[in-house]
């Protein structure tokens, strides 16, 4: 971080420091790596850690940290407020204590008990913050207006262990903002949407030249079909008599297979046809194969070539002849389609303390009809990539607890932006 640049929160600095920088080597124990730390940071050797030695540690990691603020930390874990770090103070921050005294020399479990929370939600922290894609859930509540309901996601380099050109379904408990203060009775549920890392071709169909004259008017009535594998991916509009046909918004987009066996494989053809009344008739094709497609688009941005039409035996003959101009471009990119909620908190509901009485369980029917309540409400969730907002969805009724989504749930991005 240089200078200039935004500071972070005291606690996400806390979990930069001590989570991020020592509690990263996998093959001691976390509790080995933290005396290690202690030792790495206590550099005078005396037992303490002292405020300029904490200073030091931020100096390691490059961060500027006004003195305020610094000091602000580093009182955090001076818990007796010696103006010094001890080990046990150390440990019992991380939640490795094996008791944290008082001033009367009791355990003080309630302090233990806030140090562990406080450690959880460091770690909670640390994993939102590196969170690359972002989803977050919102609820429209009459009388409430917008309230957050949660959130999920992925870091970068995570996203890249999805197969490509599979469809994963994802279901992720849905967490709250740190430290936004948001209404804990707000927060809750889980998203359900699925992840798909694709190798896609998108083809531009523009224009062809010089087609053979199919009907007796000395004209034809083209048309294009796209094939992958043999298999009709896409049929264009049919043009009539001409034999210079101009195409517009003639788009389709392919998977193409990763695995370099299959890759080679692959041959994609685009056939141009005459319409007639009696059918079609065959005017000339193109043919790509899978490593000719990716040499022609290896930079990544859109190739717009023209390319001849032959016949069957690979010749352009009378009747198989002109050209075709196509715009071609492979790009790797992530799909996130979001599906649905599901368990979500009723905000509106009223919880009863537990009672029993003669005619059975109090609670239990108190939790049955607030359970079967319907809160007129709208759910609708952010898609982020790198705090960046890509899209949202449109606003869907909740019934119940669960709300889904049928459209309008797809999102994009290009792959080769993870690892930026």
């Amino acid at each position: 971080m240089g200078t200039g640049s935004s500071v972070p929160s005291k606690r996400k600095l806390q979990s930069i420091i001590f989570l991020k920088l020592y509690n990263n080597d996998r093959s001691t124990t976390v509790k080995q790596r933290l005396y290690e730390a202690f030792d790495e940071t206590d550099s005078s050797g005396d037992g303490f850690i002292s405020k300029q030695e904490f200073r030091d540690v931020l100096g390691k990691l490059k961060l500027e940290v006004e003195e305020p603020k610094c000091s602000a930390i580093f009182d955090v874990f001076d818990v007796d407020n010696s103006g010094q770090i001890d080990r046990q103070e150390f440990l019992g921050f991380m939640g490795y204590e094996e008791g944290v005294n008082d001033t009367d020399g009791n355990t003080t479990k309630q302090a233990r008990r806030q140090k562990m929370s406080d450690v959880q939600r460091m770690r909670r922290e640390e994993e939102m913050a590196e969170y690359a894609l972002r989803l977050e859930v919102y609820r429209k509540i009459p009388g409430s207006g917008v309230v957050f309901l949660g959130q999920v996601g992925y870091d970068g380099s995570r996203l890249l262990d999805f197969p490509e050109n599979v469809s994963t379904k994802v279901e992720q408990t849905l967490r709250e903002k740190p430290e936004d203060g948001c209404d804990q009775s707000f927060v809750g549920g889980d998203l359900q949407y699925r992840i798909t890392r694709m190798s896609v071709l998108t083809v531009k169909i523009k224009s062809a030249n010089g087609l053979a004259k199919a009907d007796m008017m000395g004209k034809s009535d083209p048309f294009v079909v796209v094939k992958m594998n043999n298999e009709v991916r896409h049929k264009t509009t049919v043009m009539k008599k001409t034999l210079n046909p101009v195409w517009d918004n003639e788009t389709l987009t392919v998977a193409l297979p990763t695995l370099p066996k299959k890759l080679g494989k692959t041959v994609l053809q685009l056939e141009v046809y005459d319409k007639d009344m009696m059918g079609q008739e065959f005017l000339g094709r193109v043919t790509f194969k899978g490593e000719e497609i990716l040499e022609k688009t290896k930079n990544g941005g859109e190739v717009t070539s023209e390319y001849q039409l032959v016949g069957e035996a690979g010749v352009q003959t009378k009747k198989h002849k002109g050209s075709i101009t196509l715009s071609l471009q492979h790009v790797e990119q992530m799909r996130v389609v979001v599906a649905e909620v599901r368990k979500m908190i009723d905000p509106m509901r009223q919880e009863q303390p537990a009672q029993e009485s003669q005619n059975g369980s109090v609670w239990a029917e108190a939790a049955k009809e607030a359970n079967a309540a319907v809160t007129a409400s709208q759910i609708t969730c952010k898609v982020l990539w790198k705090e960046k907002e890509i899209g949202q969805t449109g606003e869907v009724a909740c019934t119940g607890n669960h709300a889904g989504w049928e459209d309008k749930a797809t999102f994009l991005f290009p792959c080769t932006e993870i690892t930026d």
